[in-house]
């Protein structure tokens, strides 16, 4: 017979149940009774309660390993990332010379999608020649696209009725390769000759994994 104030291991789920609403214990002992104290049992009990309530003071998080563990389940929640990169610029895949006033990326990396901002200032644009791209991204592009590169544009020089910029994301890539665009007129890429000594790129965008 059990000892008064204490609960056998069915007993244990039956309490937790009554005090919780749900199954917060279920005790399996191959046949062993485990013995514990009803105030043991209500502090399981608050124990586990506060680590399901992310409002309460000592909770609020939920942490993920530092090396994802992939999941091919379209319905869980596999990675969580938050963390800043130096971008880079280039002209012909080549940085000679170039030097900056800025460089940051910020981004949040969230299952298979990765949002970032970024601000990209020079103070040389250097001698390399040839088509402009901003390197630096922190993980590789899963799915090629566009992001706009928005906000302030300081001394860019467009030509041929172009007057946007835009960036592409190619799949297997960290870059974005700069395009210059317009109304009616093919895009091209931005080279050394549009982007002067003090250009400053700030943009924004997202792509998946």
């Amino acid at each position: 017979m059990a000892d008064a104030g204490v609960k056998t291991s069915n007993e244990v789920a039956a309490a937790a149940i009554t005090g919780a609403g749900q199954t917060i214990v279920r005790a399996v002992q191959g046949g062993s009774n485990v013995k514990l104290t009803d105030d043991q049992i209500r502090t399981w009990a608050q124990i586990f309660v506060s680590l399901l309530d992310l409002s309460n003071a000592s909770a609020g998080q939920i942490k993920m390993p530092a090396s994802q563990n992939a999941s091919d389940d379209p319905n869980t929640w596999d990675d969580y990332e938050e963390g800043t990169a130096t971008l880079v610029i280039a002209f012909g895949g080549a940085a000679v010379g170039v030097t900056y006033s800025a460089q940051t990326l910020n981004y949040t990396k969230d299952g298979n999608r990765v949002l970032f901002d970024g601000v990209l200032g020079l103070t040389s644009n250097g001698s390399s020649t040839g088509n402009a791209t901003i390197g630096g991204l922190p993980f590789t592009i899963g799915a090629s696209t566009y992001v706009p590169i928005q906000g302030r544009l300081v001394n860019l020089d467009t030509a041929g009725g172009r007057y946007a910029i835009w960036g592409t994301l190619s799949s297997g890539g960290t870059t974005i390769t700069l395009l210059e665009a317009g109304d009616n007129v093919a895009a091209a890429n931005l080279t050394e000759a549009d982007v002067a000594d003090t250009a400053e790129f700030l943009f924004q965008g997202h792509y998946r994994v």
